[in-house]
């Protein structure tokens, strides 16, 4: 499948029909798969790709290609997952700005009273579900990183809020 992808998209930036190229969360999660296969298989080609998508989305500053901190998406977030591991191997601070700048974003991502993230901005006082894939594991990466255990309360409380107004018994 990985094969496919790389024959089918030369950069990752292009998978699920983008014709122009993005910050977007599908790419950060095909950007971690490549990332976690090199991992398993060692096969650098995997983590190349990967990181040619990195690259071709932040420029020499850190500074993150068309990413609007204001919109206030946890879209926008999911493609940090992969800048952990990559700051890890490359030690690259380029990455770790992408990896502040999108904590940034979540330190003042609107809340609903409850205090869960709104999904975007666009979409006042709304949780949903696949915004805690979205951020949740990035902020608890990075609380975990930056010796922040105070967040882990937080990102629990996001799967509580939610789950309080979504299960049904």
């Amino acid at each position: 499948m990985a094969e496919s992808e790389m024959v089918r998209n030369p950069s990752i930036w292009m998978v699920d029909f983008v014709i122009e190229k993005k910050w977007n969360y599908t790419q950060g999660l095909m950007g971690l798969a490549f990332m976690r296969l090199n991992e398993v298989t060692g096969d650098e080609r995997y983590y190349n790709y990967a990181k040619g998508y990195a690259d071709s989305l932040v420029d020499e500053f850190g500074n993150i290609y068309n990413y609007k901190k204001d919109n206030y998406n946890l879209d926008q977030i999911n493609p940090g997952k992969m800048f952990f591991p990559l700051y890890d191997r490359t030690k690259d601070p380029r990455y770790e700005k992408v990896i502040q700048t999108l904590k940034e974003q979540l330190d003042s991502q609107p809340r609903i009273t409850e205090g869960g993230f709104w999904h975007k901005k666009i979409y006042p006082d709304q949780m949903w579900l696949d915004g805690l894939y979205m951020g949740a594991p990035f902020y608890a990466e990075y609380a975990a990183r930056y010796n922040r255990p105070e967040d882990f309360q937080d990102v629990v409380n996001q799967f509580l809020i939610v789950a309080r107004h979504t299960y049904d018994p």
